[in-house]
């Protein structure tokens, strides 16, 4: 019985893309609605799952096929040129159809159960998304660019709308929460599920978006108001932020969207002391730029470059709980803000910082985002010898590298990632001696 209901899915599926095909070349449908079309279509059947497939199997074996018969699709000439114009006739490079699927199967398996949880963040993904592509496609006049594309304002307010009526409507069903807490989380979400789809490319938001979701309604829904309230504060005076600083700061529409993510990624999985640090950098740009402006635009690399260490520690720190991860984590903020510094003063000064000018970079980096670790830990003489040792490090990196790239090259962007990853993983040796001591 179970097989039978796998096969008659996937006979559905094909059939409804074969009609989709069909109709689009019958009445000349713009590509973007056909895409749209068959995207509603493999959200709607979805939403079924839980009540039709009682084994995880099931809905792997649905999606394996779905992923199959696009995969075919996409490398046959005859079949992308016939029944696939219905999916890769929009003329911007996407996988979304496959990360759709994707979704589909981790969302099953991570809900375990939980039809909140699971249908949510479908329903989002289904309609929220084929809205804000079709707004921003037949209305989109305040356009902004991501990788490989394009999108508007009008398609992102669209894709907030849409999805805080979805969460009103389902949560009030599917949960028992109050009124106000069911306020706030819709909200939330519908600001940040707006801006993970505004950033996301590719497709990507097929994956990022309904992930996002879930992740965020399995915090959510186990907060109290209080705590919702902080939440929705702090994510309101990061957008507010934002929003005053998108002039000011030199970061395109993408690099800003995606810094108000980050900073809000950084105060949920970790709190108000692993906001701090990297809002401190992101502070100090603005005065920066403010002092020395130049014709110069920061894209999405920037951004993704300067939160790379932060991100990278805060994992490791969730995961194996290493010693002293969070001063691991603000020197590599110290040391992006250090680069920051010495390539605006090579710029302005029109030379390569000499010895003196690293030191004092070095100090006033180090002293103003290291300073937050003693909020954090205390003020202990281990944590003095671990500063002295990320001061050491900062200064002799700064020396030997010889801040003098490009400052916009995507090279510049990779270099200094790695460079504060290294940098800031050094301080293990004084932090394994000391805890050998």
């Amino acid at each position: 019985m179970a097989l039978i209901k796998v096969c008659g899915v996937i006979l559905s599926l094909i059939t409804f893309l074969f009609m989709i095909r069909v109709l689009g070349k019958r009445f000349g449908w713009h590509p973007e609605w056909q895409r749209k079309m068959l995207h509603l279509g493999l959200g709607v059947t979805s939403l079924s799952f839980p009540w039709l497939f009682s084994e995880k199997w099931q809905v792997l074996a649905v999606c394996t096929a779905a992923i199959a018969v696009l995969l075919l699709i996409r490398t046959i000439p005859q079949l992308r040129n016939s029944v696939g114009k219905a999916v890769f006739d929009v003329n911007r490079s996407s996988h979304g159809e496959l990360l759709f699927a994707l979704s589909i199967v981790l969302l099953f398996w991570f809900s375990d159960g939980n039809e909140a949880l699971y249908v949510i963040p479908i329903t989002i993904l289904t309609i929220s998304d084929a809205v804000a592509a079709l707004v921003g496609t037949h209305y989109g006049k305040r356009l902004f660019e991501v990788i490989g594309g394009i999108k508007s304002w009008e398609g992102t307010v669209a894709f907030a709308g849409v999805t805080f009526i979805i969460l009103l409507v389902l949560l009030r069903i599917l949960t028992p929460i109050s009124w106000l807490e069911l306020l706030m989380i819709a909200v939330m979400f519908s600001v940040l599920g707006a801006l993970i789809e505004a950033v996301s490319w590719h497709g990507l938001d097929n994956l990022f978006v309904p992930l996002a979701a879930y992740l965020f309604l399995n915090a959510s829904l186990n907060q109290d108001e209080l705590q919702l309230f902080y939440q929705l504060s702090v994510l309101g005076g990061l957008v507010v932020l934002g929003l005053f600083a998108g002039p000011k700061s030199q970061l395109n529409t993408h690099a800003l969207m995606t810094a108000v993510i980050s900073l809000y990624y950084f105060w949920v999985v970790g709190n108000m002391a692993w906001l701090a640090a990297p809002l401190l950098v992101f502070i100090c740009h603005l005065a920066l730029v403010k002092i020395h402006n130049d014709e110069g635009s920061y894209t999405i690399d920037a951004v993704l470059s300067v939160m790379s260490g932060g991100f990278f520690w805060l994992i490791i720190e969730q995961l194996f709980h290493v010693p002293y991860s969070f001063f691991l984590f603000t020197l590599a903020l110290a040391i992006h803000l250090q680069i920051i510094v010495l390539l605006r003063l090579k710029v302005h000064r029109e030379k390569t910082a000499e010895p003196i000018i690293v030191l004092l970079a070095s100090l006033g980096s180090g002293g103003l985002i290291l300073s937050t670790t003693f909020f954090y830990y205390g003020f202990t003489a281990q944590l003095v010898i671990f500063h002295l040792f990320a001061f050491l490090v900062m200064f002799i990196g700064g020396v030997v590298k010889r801040i003098k790239t490009d400052r916009f090259s995507r090279k510049r962007w990779v270099t200094e990632a790695l460079f504060a990853v290294t940098g800031s993983a050094s301080a293990l040796i004084p932090i394994g001696i000391m805890r050998v001591i």
